[in-house]
């Protein structure tokens, strides 16, 4: 915790958890947690200058439209996660108005996710800025977007098929 995810010429110490379980969705969620990534409760802040067409194209579930969160967008990335059913409030993030940032301070967001957008090396330092914010206040950050896919659509489904956690003791 409190390291910057994106690897840079500085070296970083990692850490690796491994779970177990009847599902993937279960073992992901205990992993997320091992990791000190919990289950979101004030709302997730998606943060990304692409255009989101990503999102679209991981074949998103309808699991994401039943999280008990909101989930807060930048302004270009909402078309892409609102095409897809999803009710998604818009905050503007540009090098003008930094509403993103204001979140994250103000403690109304408890994950962000921020997929970088390598195309665009003019926005590193604002989405490195914001990466070194949320990370200041211990707030989860997440950057790839297959893991989070995984990690909205593995909550989502625990809302709606009540995937239960449970402990199995591995010695006899």
């Amino acid at each position: 915790p409190g390291c910057d995810p994106l690897t840079g010429v500085e070296m970083r110490s990692t850490g690796e958890a491994g779970c177990i379980s009847e599902s993937f969705d279960q073992a992901l969620l205990a992993v997320m947690e091992a990791a000190h990534i919990p289950i979101p409760k004030k709302g997730v802040l998606i943060c990304s200058f692409s255009d989101g067409s990503h999102w679209g194209s991981m074949g998103t579930c309808d699991q994401l439209r039943n999280l008990e969160f909101p989930i807060l967008a930048s302004p270009q990335t909402v078309p892409a996660l609102r095409k897809m059913g999803l009710n998604i409030t818009e905050v503007e993030w540009s090098k003008q108005v930094d509403h993103a940032s204001d979140l994250v301070r103000q403690g109304k967001v408890d994950l962000l996710i921020q997929i970088p957008d390598r195309e665009n090396p003019g926005q590193v330092q604002m989405e490195k800025a914001l990466r070194q914010l949320a990370l200041s206040r211990q707030m989860p950050v997440i950057t790839d977007i297959r893991k989070a896919i995984f990690f909205l659509r593995a909550i989502g489904r625990t809302r709606t098929e009540g995937l239960a956690s449970q402990v199995i003791e591995l010695s006899s």
